[in-house]
């Protein structure tokens, strides 16, 4: 384990962002409060903490429908005022609960509440057994509290000691004394979300007036003023847009600072306000939006350079099972100017077809993964093509294959083509340009051609690979670290799925959890891992067990490990 100093509200945050996608498309809000007792820095692993953090994050948006999931941070007994603090991390969402009879088991490996849970919701049962031994690594421990249709809360404690900040604070004492003692009007429906606002604000020496419905701020506002007004948009009765339109009226020089859990307005809607903030937002953005409506003459975030995005108003959804690969392909679909959403696998792909077909905002094209769990992407693209005949949005599929058959298999599903992993921004700017709001056409030509052979290269990582993203990624390189950290997750759960098909020598379940591996390997450029997926499940071709099995899976396993710890450098 690693020891070095790190700041929890970033790592908290870095961890949200990962997880926001998802939980801005099933119009989650996902919300951070950290408690007044917990330091701001402490000394620890930080990607084992972001790891188990990531992982709870991810089941409780996983299965939760509708609602919120909050992530909770408190410094627990007496070791909160010492040198070491005992942290209890609490990741509660509103989703289906687990029965009181199943509790126990799920922090052992390959166990899932169910079958039908299995089949739903995917996932091999390792992620929780993993957070576990994390868990105990870093000296604590993990549970969860719930109860079916209530539910559930997964937490974990660790031991970490204090630090001394190591890095300014981006909320400079400069811009706290700007703030200091203005009034700040929130208006938010939840009780919970105005608690976590309030104090937020409170921090930068703001006085607060609070309202959970905006016509009630509406009434205040005619008689008071205020220096900021923080209001959510999605509200009973009236939201923040019409808030804003209202309020406009009467006072067209208010500062009014959006907060919305699901896609970022545009056009008029956006030009009411004077910033908007997609939730989760950091609190240092939060900050900002602050100081920027206060007509500040310097925000604290520098404006990103190069060139704006040209916004191209369609509408792309990507459907694959891999969070590495979803994280690249939304990077490059939000750098080439469209609206992305995401689909884990082929009934979720269908079922948002259907949905926007409904709603008369078709998809402008379909990324489609021809490998993923509950319904793979052939299935999909059969149901879709069949069910929409000519009028389907185009498809095309996402492989990792270099066989002739699998990519003829994608065409005789119906899908328009193919794009080969991992995906290069060139590629699949072409690949849209030609497709998007299509509704025929010829295979991808456009694009590169995987090789017929993967050669072992004597090093770990391409490093060109993650250079690629240097386009579409800002200064930090965050963009690149997120997907590293996705896939360092990611690692251990597809070697223990790779594992776990030696007892029954089933070659297709080897091939299946092979491929999975090898195309987020190949999205962070490890080509020796990549090389060694390969020749196992090019020995699987023929449908026989192959005799390399046990020697190839245990080199893959250390592989991937020594893979993990270069990246680690990045």
């Amino acid at each position: 384990m690693e020891n070095e100093p790190l700041s929890l509200q970033t790592t908290i945050e870095d961890a949200c962002d990962i997880a926001a996608s998802r939980a801005r498309e099933k119009k989650l809000k996902l919300l951070i409060d950290i408690a007044e007792n917990v330091p701001a820095w402490v000394r620890g692993d930080v990607t084992r903490l972001r790891q188990v953090l990531l992982n709870f994050i991810n089941n409780a948006i996983k299965f939760t429908d509708q609602g919120q999931v909050l992530i909770s941070v408190n410094a627990l007994g007496e070791a909160a005022s010492q040198d070491h603090a005992l942290l209890e991390f609490r990741v509660k969402d509103t989703g289906i609960g687990i029965p009181l009879d199943r509790q126990d088991a799920l922090f052992q490996s390959f166990s899932q509440v169910d079958a039908s849970t299995a089949r739903r919701y995917g996932g091999t049962g390792l992620g929780l057994a993993i957070c576990k031994r994390l868990a105990h690594l870093m000296g604590g421990n993990v549970g969860l509290e719930s109860s079916p249709g209530q539910g559930s809360t997964f937490w974990f404690t660790a031991q970490l000691q204090r630090a001394d900040a190591q890095e300014p604070s981006a909320t400079s004492s400069y811009y706290m004394a700007s703030l200091n003692g203005q009034r700040a009007v929130l208006i938010d429906d939840t009780a919970l979300n105005l608690r976590i606002l309030d104090k937020q604000v409170k921090r930068w020496g703001m006085h607060t007036v609070q309202f959970e419905r905006a016509k009630n701020a509406l009434d205040w506002l005619a008689t008071h003023t205020a220096k900021v007004i923080v209001v959510d948009m999605h509200m009973p009765d009236m939201d923040g847009y019409d808030f804003a339109k209202t309020l406009r009226q009467t006072q067209p020089t208010a500062n009014i600072v959006l907060l919305t859990s699901g896609m970022a307005p545009s056009g008029e809607i956006a030009a009411l306000f004077d910033a908007v903030l997609l939730k989760p937002y950091r609190q240092s953005q939060l900050f900002d939006a602050l100081i920027r409506a206060n007509n500040m003459q310097a925000a604290l975030t520098p404006a990103a350079s190069g060139p704006a995005i040209v916004a191209k108003h369609q509408h792309i959804l990507v459907a694959d099972d891999n969070a590495v690969n979803l994280k690249v392909a939304l990077a490059m679909l939000t750098k080439l100017g469209y609206e992305a959403s995401t689909a884990h696998n082929g009934e979720e792909a269908i079922a948002m077809v259907e949905q926007s077909c409904a709603e008369q905002q078709p998809y402008a094209a379909i990324l489609m993964d021809a490998n993923m769990p509950v319904m793979d992407g052939y299935a999909a693209a059969r149901h879709i093509v069949s069910t929409y005949g000519a009028s389907a949005p185009p498809m095309i599929a996402l492989t990792a294959s270099v066989m002739q058959e699998d990519r003829q298999r994608c065409l005789d599903a119906g899908m328009l083509g193919f794009l080969p992993k991992p995906l290069r921004i060139d590629e699949l700017a072409d690949a849209l340009e030609r497709y998007a709001s299509t509704p025929a056409g010829g295979p991808i030509t456009g694009g590169q051609e995987c090789s017929t052979a993967v050669p072992v290269k004597s090093s770990l990582v391409d490093w060109s690979r993650l250079d690629q993203f240097k386009e579409f990624d800002d200064t930090r390189r965050t963009m690149a670290r997120d997907v590293i950290t996705l896939f360092i997750t990611d690692v251990p759960m597809r070697i223990a799925a790779i594992e776990a098909t030696l007892p029954g020598c089933n070659p297709a379940d080897l091939c299946l959890a092979l491929h999975a591996l090898k195309g987020a390997s190949s999205n962070v450029g490890a080509r020796a891992l990549v090389a060694s997926c390969y020749e196992l499940e090019a020995a699987c071709n023929h449908n026989t067990w192959p005799a390399i099995a046990q020697t190839q899976v245990a080199h893959i396993a250390l592989l991937a490990q020594q893979t993990c710890q270069e990246l680690l450098e990045f």
